[in-house]
């Protein structure tokens, strides 16, 4: 939900108020209107998906498992004539059992596709195409340019590159997403 403040100050041409007891009205009938709309200057926030759940199972001996990681949510309430943004992703490795090196998806063997950014109707502005990086160190997720308030949301997929040696369980790790 956005907000904006709306502050409306009318001040006479004259600049000096009349005194009270004068009815003389103005000689051009004018008045000098302005107002601010202000936006949320901290208020660039990111939301993701419900925390702790599998995105997806494949069998023993596969090279590789997919899935979607869920919703991704940027909200932009600044309200800037040059409304820019990007958002960051980054992994932690993907462990199961005690964790050695079968044990393991380290985050390099994990990749992200963010897919196709989708703004709410009547924002000005586009998201970068699709992005994909490899999580072996934090990476765009996404990218707008823009004017005014914005939110917008994407599904990305996550790919992990499995060994041909990597021991069946349940592999948990941490995405991490963050918008500057």
């Amino acid at each position: 939900m956005r907000s904006r403040l709306l502050v409306v100050t009318a001040a006479l041409a004259a600049g000096a108020l009349a005194p009270a007891a004068s009815a003389v009205p103005w000689s051009d009938g004018s008045t000098a209107v302005a107002f601010t709309l202000s936006g949320d200057p901290g208020g660039l926030a990111i939301s993701v998906a419900d925390s702790a759940f599998s995105i997806a199972t494949t069998g023993a001996g596969a090279s590789s498992v997919s899935g979607s990681l869920g919703i991704i949510t940027v909200t932009d309430p600044r309200g800037s004539l040059a409304a820019t943004w990007t958002a960051t992703v980054s992994a932690t490795d993907f462990i199961t059992g005690t964790g050695t090196a079968d044990e393991t998806v380290v985050r390099s063997g994990i990749s992200y596709s963010s897919g196709p950014g989708s703004a709410l109707a009547g924002q000005v502005g586009a998201m970068a195409p699709s992005l994909r990086a490899s999580l072996g160190s934090s990476a765009a997720a996404a990218r707008w340019t823009g004017v005014g308030d914005s939110t917008v949301t994407w599904n990305p997929t996550l790919t992990f590159a499995l060994l041909a040696s990597q021991v069946a369980g349940t592999y948990a790790g941490a995405i991490t997403h963050s918008v500057a």
